[in-house]
């Protein structure tokens, strides 16, 4: 017995005289576990996951996956983001980082980048928010859009237009994830050199032909609250450009959650427009020019259109009034 406790004894003082080194060793051997393990070979498990947690609503297609100690996440490259009723969001690089203070919150903090993601980077964080005057409990979602072809946005949607030019976004809000309250929070988005092709357009006043649009910049601020998305103004374009608006008003916007996804739901809506068009804009767009004529007020170069536009439903046609 006394063989050992003497045994003991000396074990564990070596123990304790290389505890750093003991310590750094196996630091060192879970580094080289994370950067050498074969990940790849669990491709398949992951995206059966991912398809499992989404009820199969999302499925994530990728070629390869490795870990990262800086910022410590899970990277995944050339990814493709399936999800139903949409064609697949494309990237070359998709980063995850939970926080840390997910370990002890269970909440799935930690932030998102995706690389190459329509030419451009996305950026996207999610962390702890404030509660409502109700007592709910708030995430605060971050997101950063940088370098974005809007060009690429016809590989995922099918619009009715063809818009192109680099897009800037940044948008922050506090979110019930389960929206029994609807969320608050401020965008911004930034075009330069916003361009829009000529296309027929279905109108609730029937096919229209929508003229080329072309504008140095376009700058879109604001902000959602009480069931709103609050428009502070949409700048498109200068004064001395063929074009150029100035947009304010409001859209009745509710988030639905259903068992198929999040929904937005739309109410009645209401836009004051103060539209500039110089006379070579007019001469080419006059058709399109013509449902506004009404409001028209001739300038030194062109005219001045200041009309609002409102309605109780996006589903039929709107009353056109003019600004005085």
């Amino acid at each position: 017995m006394s063989k050992l406790q003497d045994v003991l004894k000396i074990i564990l003082n070596f123990l304790l005289q290389n505890k750093k080194r003991i310590f750094l060793s196996i630091l060192l051997a879970g580094v080289f576990y994370i950067l050498f393990f074969p990940l790849d070979d669990l491709n398949d498990l992951i995206q059966q996951k991912i398809s499992q947690a989404s009820g199969g609503a999302t499925n994530l297609q990728f070629e390869h996956v490795k870990f990262g100690l800086s910022p410590l996440g899970i990277s995944f490259d050339n990814v493709a983001v399936e999800t139903t009723g949409m064609r697949p969001l494309r990237m070359a690089t998709l980063t995850i980082a939970p926080a840390l203070s997910s370990l002890w919150s269970q909440k799935p903090f930690g932030k998102a980048t995706a690389q190459g993601f329509l030419k451009g980077d996305v950026e996207v964080s999610l962390s702890s928010g404030s509660n409502t005057e109700t007592g709910i409990e708030r995430q605060r979602i971050a997101a950063e859009i940088s370098n974005v072809e809007l060009g690429q946005l016809k590989n995922i949607f099918s619009l009715p237009i063809s818009p192109s030019g680099n897009l800037k976004a940044s948008l922050t809000a506090q979110v019930d994830i389960d929206f029994k309250e609807q969320p608050e929070g401020d965008l911004r988005f930034e075009i330069q050199n916003l361009a829009i092709a000529s296309s027929l357009v279905q109108t609730m006043l029937g096919p229209l032909q929508l003229p080329e649009l072309k504008f140095s910049s376009a700058d879109i601020k604001g902000r959602l609250s009480a069931g709103r998305l609050l428009i502070e103004e949409i700048r498109l374009g200068r004064g001395a450009e063929e074009v150029s608006a100035t947009i304010k008003g409001q859209i009745v916007l509710n988030l639905i959650k259903s068992a198929q996804g999040i929904f937005p739901q739309l109410g009645t809506y209401s836009f004051d427009i103060d539209l500039n068009a110089q006379k070579s804009f007019i001469d080419r767009a006059g058709l399109f020019l013509s449902f506004i004529d009404n409001v028209k007020s001739p300038t030194g170069t062109g005219a001045r259109y200041r009309f609002r536009v409102a309605g109780t439903s996006f589903d039929a046609p709107p009353t056109i009034s003019p600004i005085r």
